[in-house]
């Protein structure tokens, strides 16, 4: 018999520091206007986690000077059939970026930090080094904005497995590399996230959660919210699922500070309105200029593009004539998924939670109260980018997987219908190969083996960023875990230079 399914609402009242701007709820009125009857958005979002076959969804919003509306249906435990409610904390996974992008903002605010030094300024015995270019250009700014050069880079701890997290200062000597130019192009760095956490620590004398609970989660009330520290599960926490259906074990992560804050939807659209109030000058937190200087794109924007990372947000352009400014940020961990959406010209703030592997609960969970709201906001999609012909010739080079030693590879485009790439005395398959955004190639192929110990730890697939120099390509190769897995530790990348053979013809 199939467990029957509970859902839970609560009006939140919104803290006056939190919101400046809102007001507290009266009676049983909406704290939000609807367009449509508000049971309606209740029920909606009820069959969405039926539909889905998810465990639970959490959602809450806010809207000019109402109260934060808060629902939750579900179950935050399917074992115990513990239901979730507006006051139950989810995982945030990168949701945590922009809160730790703020915690960096509020140290430049007091003159702390300065955005445009390197962050090895910052950083005590243990720096980041450059394996391309020079480790000064890895600025603060830089890291905010994926632009430093690092690579992606995330390891989960289990409960359940005989491994240890290292430090930060470990992790950074490994894996805070910059294996592409700094400055060049934005590529979504973990480790990067995790170095600014450390800067928070060595500038404040305080751990990341310490600051965090100091200088956010207290002023802002935000009584749910904290950073997993262990391989634990938080007290009263939505237990986290795989897809098909298992519960996922408990895990810590080297990168906290890209990844390790949880909270309920509801304080996540306190975090989210307190930005908002920041940007029109109503907070006593973050300044006015900080806050708009997030926003600001740090290259100049290819001719038709919607979308950027700034720092530590997503900042793009919505409606029907792209008229909406929008700033979001997602989140996605194993286990869970996590999304907060700031409409500032509208006043709105919207924060969507799912303790599952799925994405699309929470954009139709999103649209649906969007479309209740402010149905002018409803997303277009945009168009795919065009993909151009992979780089002809023949490369050939060297992974360098630190003390692990080195493989040669080689990788052979002479034929763009039939590429071939070698690592070691392996022929490894390709899945794809791509010249993508900046003139980047990207490639995806199965495992290699690679003899090193973070990669042993589960089944993974190869990712290669590549830059191309005249002869030389340049980045560095990830090993992802293979997506269908059920475990998931982490990603690890390590640098690659491959040079052009000099026997090579373009065809």
């Amino acid at each position: 018999m199939p467990l029957l399914r509970t859902a839970a609402i609560a009006f939140c009242m919104a803290s006056p520091i939190a919101c400046a701007h809102a007001d507290p709820l009266e009676g049983n009125d909406s704290a939000l206007p609807f367009t449509i009857d508000e049971q309606r958005i209740r029920e909606q979002i009820g069959r969405i986690v039926i539909e889905e076959g998810v465990p639970s969804i959490s959602v809450a919003a806010v809207k000019g000077s109402g109260g934060i509306w808060a629902y939750a249906s579900g179950f935050a435990d399917k074992q115990t059939n513990r239901a979730a409610t507006a006051a139950t904390p989810y995982r945030l996974a990168s949701v945590s970026k922009p809160i730790t992008a703020v915690g960096i903002m509020l140290l430049a605010d007091r003159g702390l930090i300065d955005l445009d030094e390197p962050a090895n300024t910052y950083l005590g015995e243990q720096k980041i080094v450059a394996r391309v270019g020079d480790a000064k250009d890895v600025t603060i700014r830089r890291l905010l904005a994926h632009r430093g050069g690092l690579p992606q880079h995330y390891n989960l701890i289990h409960a359940n497995e005989a491994y240890v997290r290292r430090g930060l200062d470990e992790t950074i000597a490994l894996y805070g590399q910059a294996m592409l130019p700094p400055g060049t192009t934005h590529r979504y760095s973990n480790v990067g996230y995790a170095v600014l956490e450390r800067i928070i620590e060595i500038q404040t004398g305080k751990s990341y959660e310490e600051f965090l609970s100091d200088e956010l989660f207290a002023p802002l009330d935000m009584a749910t919210a904290g950073v997993v520290t262990e391989p634990a599960h938080p007290d009263g926490a939505a237990i986290p699922y795989t897809r098909a259906g298992d519960r996922y074990p408990a895990y810590d992560m080297d990168t906290r500070g890209a990844g390790g804050v949880f909270m309920s939807a509801s304080d996540l659209v306190k975090f989210g309105c307190f930005f908002n109030d920041a940007l029109d000058g109503r907070s006593n937190l973050l300044s006015r200029a900080a806050a708009r200087e997030m926003l600001e794109a740090q290259s100049p924007l290819p001719e038709g593009k919607r979308e950027w990372y700034v720092l530590g947000w997503v900042h793009e352009l919505r409606g029907e004539d792209r008229q909406y400014g929008t700033v979001y940020h997602l989140g996605s961990t194993p286990g869970v998924r996590a999304e907060l959406w700031i409409y500032p010209d509208q006043d709105l703030v919207i924060a969507t939670l799912v303790n599952e592997m799925s994405w699309t609960p929470l954009k139709r969970a999103r649209e649906a109260l969007v479309a209740a709201i402010v149905p002018e906001l409803a997303f277009i999609g945009y168009p795919e980018i065009e993909i151009s012909d992979p780089i002809r010739g023949r490369w050939i080079g060297e992974i360098d997987l630190s003390g692990d030693g080195r493989l040669p590879a080689t990788i052979d485009f002479r034929d763009p219908s039939r590429p071939v790439l070698s690592i070691g005395n392996e022929t490894v398959e390709l899945r794809s190969v791509q010249t993508i955004e900046d003139g980047f190639v990207q490639i995806v192929t199965s495992a290699a083996k690679l003899p090193v110990t973070d990669v042993q730890r589960q089944a993974y697939e190869l990712g290669f960023l590549l830059r191309p120099d005249g002869t030389r390509l340049e980045g560095y190769v990830s090993a992802n875990r293979v997506a269908t897995r059920i475990r998931d530790s982490g990603n690890f990348a390590f640098p690659v230079r491959l040079e052009k053979a000099a026997s090579s013809k373009d065809e």
